[in-house]
């Protein structure tokens, strides 16, 4: 096929310079409209490829195909890198993060108002789930009982109980939901038997968790751990006085540790009140009550916590010192402080007491 060529002619300018310009239409300055379709498709297929041999072999495959010519990497090495105006670097960035946080800066700061901290046992214990507090009970006080524990959190000293004080069951209950699935989860944590299972046991159906235990008196001595345990979600206070009439003796040893201020705070001095009749009538008649109450200066750094505890807080008259007097005028003996030995610092230097139930009521 032969090969069309087209030659633009000269066409004379008036300052006298001979330049080439093809003779066409502005839309189309080579006159390739004049030429048929298929002589223009023709020519190019015909040399398409007829680049001579030595050209062909000079030609390289760039390696960067985004940038198959190298501007990128010549305008990197020749110009510097510039910080455009507004960005920080690195550090600036973490200096920001920092001062935001301390300016308050951040977004909605989560608040436990029931004092249902998450990893409450996790700071208040230097050793991994052990709590100086064990050691100050009898076993004769758990040991094939039932027991309640108020406010037991992820449930960390319940399950310490159920395992070395083997009582015939103890119960713990939380106000908070997601804290009782975690107390749940923990029983894993203190059973050696789930090692007898296959590891794909826990895989397929999940950690060992206690079933439900009934609540009534038995003269069994129950199962043992972890099936003497079991927790449940609930607010322990009564909204009321009346259901008061209706509680029966459930229990043996009864436990609040860490838990009064909150009950205080979020119920007012007829919540606190009402709190303690109800524990002194679930008791069973020679039944003993543990309690660990907050001083009342440590009241203060929580009272904005929410718009009802700062209201309940300015209307408390019925301060810790007196919780004393109120539980004795109600059936309690007088308290033995189960803490008066020890001399450490922290937490261990709150009281704990210990208040009976007369046989005889």
């Amino acid at each position: 096929m032969s090969q069309i060529k087209s030659r633009p002619r000269k066409r004379k300018v008036s300052n006298s310079e001979n330049k080439e310009f093809p003779i066409g239409s502005v839309d189309d300055p080579l006159g390739l409209d004049s030429l048929s379709q298929d002589a223009i498709i023709n020519d190019v297929e015909e040399n398409e490829f007829s680049l001579p041999i030595s050209e062909a072999t000079d030609l390289k495959i760039p390696e960067n195909l985004k940038d198959p010519l190298g501007l990128d990497d010549e305008e990197s090495k020749k110009a510097p890198k510039k910080q455009r105006k507004g960005s920080k670097s690195g550090s600036q960035l973490k200096q920001n993060q920092k001062s935001s946080k301390k300016n308050g800066e951040r977004g909605e700061k989560q608040t436990f108002p029931h004092g249902n901290y998450i990893q409450y046992y996790g700071y208040r214990n230097s050793d991994k789930f052990s709590d100086y507090r064990i050691d100050l009970m009898k076993k004769e006080w758990m040991e094939g009982l039932d027991v309640l524990d108020i406010g037991c959190n992820s449930g960390h000293l319940t399950l310490l109980i159920a395992r070395d004080l083997k009582p015939r069951k103890i119960v713990g209950i939380d106000i908070d939901e997601k804290l009782i699935e975690m107390a749940q989860k923990n029983i894993r944590h203190y059973c050696a038997e789930e090692k007898k299972f296959p590891a794909s046991f826990s895989k397929l159906y999940g950690p060992l968790r206690a079933p439900f235990v009934n609540t009534g008196l038995s003269n069994s001595k129950g199962k043992d751990f972890p099936e003497n345990v079991h927790f449940i979600n609930g607010n322990y206070v009564f909204s009321c006085d009346e259901y008061l009439e209706r509680q029966e003796p459930e229990y043996d040893t009864i436990i609040a540790f860490s838990v009064s201020k909150w009950v205080h705070l979020n119920n007012g001095d007829n919540g606190i009140k009402r709190f303690f009749r109800r524990i002194f009538r679930q008791l069973r008649p020679g039944g003993r009550f543990l309690l660990e109450p907050q001083p009342w200066k440590s009241y203060a750094r929580r009272k904005k916590l929410t718009s009802e505890i700062e209201e309940n807080y300015k209307n408390i008259k019925f301060k810790p010192c007196e919780f004393t007097s109120f539980l004795t005028s109600i059936g309690f003996s007088d308290p033995i402080n189960l803490t008066s030995a020890l001399s450490a610092k922290g937490f261990k230097q709150r009281q704990v007491l210990l208040y009976n139930k007369p046989l005889n009521i």
